[in-house]
């Protein structure tokens, strides 16, 4: 398996990026992104209740994955409840069927896994496109599977395969802290095996695939992506895109690429209610063994170039108040140097998973710069080559657009480094 090499000689105390190119010799601080957007302020003094930090419950019940179709629960509908899958009624303009991976019968098998397979409904007078549709293999959030599981993403993922015209298959994967690492990117993988194997059946095509994932599960996607590219000779990816993604572990993480720990989000943003130090902190402890923080499959950040070159064009979602920020922005920082294709759009000041909530502004451009998004990593949308960072802060009397391009050296399109791969 690629990415596992001993590190020592890679990573001295402490922790370093790997060939990291900063913008200049001055230490990273992107503290100006953490500072509560008047949007959330708003918001929490009309909730009170959500400035409240939170962690684990103890009597969170663990699910194991592979569990069947739920029925909704009377009341299901709340905006809390449904989490990041809020309902806006894209889940009646596509259907989802429930399909085996594994049944886990076997004694010799692993646990029970199953995917989650929406399509978008379709009509008799629509054209019959020729060939498979693009494929979105999406792996859930909730941090180990200990605040989120797959109900509460449902409506995401009839939501994308609705308004994108895609088939999304959502693999239910096994969940901490009964199934500890790595179980869950096991299977990823046997996910992504089981999709490609079948893609006459599930009417996808094989060279359309974009892996996608939400916090955990975007760490997810992105460790499938480098052991896809370089174990999988005969499976090019399409794209890749990440949301609120958790890239590093704590006992890995750049602090000395800071200006100091206070500038990092780890610190700024320690008492963000929606993921705070403390959740943060009970999900580390769930991980499994210490020595995990350190595998290279949970740091994806820090792998080797000749690995992060092969990556497909790369997509990320990020928020400013969010604990989890710098890891999005450092592996956009790492990919850009390396030429691959990437995209970001970055919500200043608004906390991790805002989305939960439907009434705030963000969580409705979130929802179009997600079906952009997945179009721009199929390369469906017009500009195809984006090193920029958008900036989405919510149109306010006097400014000119919702939309504000940051203009540092950090956006310029990067001298391209020769590769064997077209990008």
């Amino acid at each position: 398996m690629t990415g596992r090499e001993d590190w020592s000689s890679l990573l001295p105390s402490p922790p370093s990026l790997v060939n990291f190119n900063m913008v200049d010799d001055r230490k990273l601080d992107f503290t100006k992104y953490g500072s509560q957007a008047k949007e959330w302020k708003d918001f929490v003094y009309k909730n009170p209740e959500e400035a409240e930090g939170n962690g684990l419950p103890s009597d969170a019940p663990y699910q194991h994955a592979g569990r069947s179709i739920p029925k909704q629960p009377e009341g299901a509908t709340d905006a809390k409840k449904q989490g990041l899958g809020r309902s806006l009624g894209h889940e009646n303009r596509a259907r989802m069927e429930e399909k085996v991976i594994r049944d886990g019968r076997n004694r010799w098998d692993r646990a029970r896994l199953t995917a989650w397979v929406y399509n978008r409904n379709t009509y008799d007078d629509e054209l019959e496109l020729d060939g498979g549709l693009p494929c979105v293999v999406y792996f859930h959030s909730g941090g180990y599977g200990l605040l989120g599981e797959p109900d509460t993403e449902r409506n995401l993922c009839s939501e994308m395969a609705a308004r994108t015209r895609v088939v999304v298959v959502h693999i239910c994967y096994r969940e901490a802290p009964p199934h500890k690492y790595p179980d869950s990117h096991h299977d990823a993988q046997e996910g992504l095996a089981w999709v490609i194997d079948n893609a006459d059946d599930l009417g996808i095509d094989v060279n359309q695939i974009v892996l996608a994932g939400m916090c955990y599960g975007a760490g997810l996607a992105a460790a499938l992506t480098m052991q896809t590219c370089a174990e999988r000779k005969d499976v090019k990816l399409k794209g890749l895109l990440l949301g609120f993604p958790w890239l590093f572990q704590e006992a890995m993480f750049p602090y000395h690429l800071f200006a100091s720990r206070g500038a990092t989000s780890r610190y700024q943003c320690a008492a963000t209610p929606t993921m705070s130090k403390r959740t943060y902190d009970d999900m580390q402890r769930q991980l499994g063994n210490a020595e995990h923080q350190m595998d290279p499959l949970l740091n994806i950040p820090l792998a080797k170039d000749a690995e992060l070159e092969k990556f497909p064009r790369t997509a990320f979602i990020l928020a400013g108040n969010d604990i989890l920020r710098d890891d999005g922005i450092l592996f956009a920082e790492r990919l850009r140097a390396l030429g691959v294709p990437r995209r970001v759009h970055l919500f200043p000041g608004m906390p991790h998973a805002f989305r939960r909530y439907p009434e705030l502004w963000s969580s409705q451009r979130f929802d179009q710069i997600l079906m952009l998004l997945v179009n721009w990593c199929l390369e469906r949308a017009a500009s195809m080559d984006d090193y920029g960072v958008h900036m989405e802060m919510r149109q306010t009397k006097g400014s000119e657009e919702d939309e504000i391009r940051y203009n540092s050296e950090s956006d310029k399109e990067p001298k391209r480094r020769k590769t064997k791969r077209g990008v």
